[in-house]
């Protein structure tokens, strides 16, 4: 093959990008992930995460607050469970430490308590854009919109992440359900590396979850692609083309149960690196 035959072939990255622009844009964002990351080891022995919330990962605006979690904790890989502590509060980062060294392979997670949100038309339709609503809830809001009935929505935001510096022998453990609600897991024993497909289960109350969308973003990546989960509740990202933290992100969403009601939703993140 000729250089500028090869200088015209897009490379991994482009390839994956030009895929992701077909499905969807960058827009405003109504839909905001919160995601956990590992910090640097205040002191040996120690394990420092944050929170963050944003509308494009890894961009952070704000941060769960110490009072609005619910749940925490970590697993190292013999499914020994370690505690997770909220330590300090920042303007985009609340503060997690837990007692692990920095190489040590964890699987932790936080959830918040429900929380409360009023939306305007605009954002509702950008949020429905942005976690693929099924056409189904899209009709369910243009009743409620027709019948002038505002939007009200309580979210519950569950975060996982799954930190593997050094490959486990077995990263079983790890990959365990682990919280009620709605979570994402990575299926089979290999590791997360560039060039590798990535799948995963989507779980609903520790059952799996069929017809669910989720989609995969990069740190160095704006846009990621979206599958819906199979019969079993399970699904297939394309390999990764970029070494970096990679986030899989999905929200499930329900309609009130009465014509004054609120919607309900489950917002859930899983943040893998891939070396």
């Amino acid at each position: 093959m000729s250089s500028r035959a090869s200088a015209r072939r897009p490379g991994p990255a482009r390839r994956w990008l030009a895929g992701a622009l077909t499905a969807c844009a960058l827009a405003p964002a109504a839909a905001h992930d919160t995601w956990l990351q590992v910090l640097d080891a205040p002191a040996a022995g120690l394990l420092e995460l944050a929170a963050s919330t944003g509308p494009h990962f890894p961009a952070a605006e704000s941060a769960p607050s110490m009072d609005g979690l619910a749940a925490s904790g970590c697993i190292d890989a013999q499914g020994r469970a370690i505690a997770l502590r909220a330590r300090l509060e920042r303007p985009t980062a609340l503060i997690l430490r837990t007692r692990a060294e920095p190489q040590a392979a964890l699987s932790c997670w936080i959830e918040t308590r429900p929380q409360r949100v009023t939306l305007g038309e605009a954002e509702v339709e950008t949020y429905l854009r942005e976690i693929q609503a099924p056409a189904e809830l899209r009709e369910r809001w243009q009743q409620q919109r027709r019948a002038g009935a505002p939007w009200q929505e309580s979210f519950v935001k569950q975060a996982r992440l799954e930190h593997t510096p050094q490959a486990p022998a077995d990263p079983a453990a790890l990959r365990m359900p682990r919280s009620r609600g709605l979570e994402i897991r990575l299926l089979g024993d290999a590791p997360v590396q560039v060039g590798q497909a990535l799948r995963a289960e989507v779980l609903l109350d520790g059952q799996p979850l069929a017809g669910q969308a989720v989609q995969l973003l990069g740190e160095r990546l704006p846009l990621g692609p979206w599958r819906r989960s199979d019969a079993r509740g399970q699904l297939e990202f394309p390999p990764l083309p970029l070494a970096g933290h990679w986030l899989l992100r999905s929200t499930r969403l329900l309609p009130p149960e009465t014509p004054e009601g609120e919607w309900r939703s489950r917002f859930s993140t899983l943040l893998v690196l891939a070396p």
